[in-house]
C-alpha cells in the first residue's frame, strides 16, 4: 500500500503511476494537493481505494477519475472544491462508499448528476 500521504505534494502529473497496474489501494491524504492532471488515475486501472481528503483541490475535471472502472473507495473530505464536472464518475461504476462528509461549504457550482448503483446502496 503505498502511502504518499504528509508530503506537502501540490500536484500529480500524468505520468506518475505509469507502470503500476497492480496497484489497488492509493493514500495520498493530507498533503497540499491543488491540481491532478487529468487522466493521471488511467495508469492504475486496478484501483479500488483512493484517499485524498486533507488537500487543496478546488476542481475535479470529468478526466479525472477516467479508468477507475474498479473503484469502490473514494475519500474527497476537508478539500477547497468549487467545481465537479458534470460526467466525473461516469466511468466509475463500482463507487460505493464517497467519503464519510464531503464538506463543500466554498462549492459554488455542482454539475454534477450521479447516483450510487442500485446494489451498492
Amino acid at each position: 500500500m503505498p502511502g504518499l500521504s504528509y508530503n506537502q505534494l501540490r500536484n500529480i502529473s500524468r505520468a506518475t503511476f505509469s507502470g503500476l497496474i497492480k496497484l489497488q489501494y492509493l493514500y495520498l491524504h493530507s498533503n497540499a494537493l491543488e491540481s491532478i492532471d487529468d487522466g493521471v488515475f488511467a495508469e492504475v486501472p486496478n484501483l479500488t481505494t483512493l484517499w485524498l481528503s486533507d488537500n487543496k483541490l478546488r476542481n475535479i475535471s470529468r478526466a479525472t477519475f477516467r479508468g477507475l472502472i474498479k473503484l469502490q473507495t473514494l475519500i474527497l473530505e476537508n478539500n477547497a472544491l468549487e467545481s465537479i464536472d458534470d460526467g466525473v464518475f461516469a466511468e466509475v461504476t463500482n463507487l460505493n462508499r464517497l467519503g464519510n462528509e464531503v464538506h463543500i461549504n466554498q462549492m459554488r457550482l455542482i454539475t454534477c448528476s450521479w447516483q450510487f448503483n442500485k446494489s451498492n446502496v
